[in-house]
């Protein structure tokens, strides 16, 4: 799902490999997207990773990434063996590890990420996080 700046590459490597059961489907919104997730085991992310993982996490889709790429603030959900799997940057034999990882113990990482969502990525934990923000802002901007 999606049309970021490595699809052609991405489309290219799946020829090259002759993988039959991969399928690019262009950029996917709302209930349309949510189409795929739902039949979906993992989200695999190679690039940045950003609001996704909340979307992800609340189909109970653990993400698959990598480390050493500047991501947004929403990566930090995304640990390593729990919530997600992230590879080493460039590791293609890491992130098939990290799919492998998932697929093999799948259930497992799919409760841990509808937990993860359940306990903190509410509608609380967000007015918290703006709260924070303003107050630090306020506080830097009085100094």
């Amino acid at each position: 799902i999606g049309d970021g700046p490595a699809r052609l590459n991405l489309e290219a490597e799946v020829e090259k490999e002759g993988l039959a059961d991969v399928h690019f489907v262009g950029a996917q919104y709302g209930e349309d997207a949510g189409r795929y997730l739902v039949a979906s085991d993992a989200m695999v992310m190679p690039g940045w990773l950003g609001l996704a993982v909340h979307h992800a996490f609340a189909y109970g889709l653990p993400v698959i990434s990598q480390r050493g790429i500047t991501h947004a603030p929403e990566s930090i959900h995304v640990k390593h063996g729990a919530t997600g799997w992230l590879a080493k940057a460039g590791d293609r034999e890491d992130m098939i590890r990290g799919v492998r990882e998932i697929l093999g113990r799948s259930d497992a990482y799919t409760e841990r990420c509808l937990q993860y969502a359940r306990n903190n990525l509410t509608m609380e934990t967000m007015i918290e996080g703006f709260e924070q923000a303003i107050t630090f802002v306020r506080r830097s901007n009085s100094k």
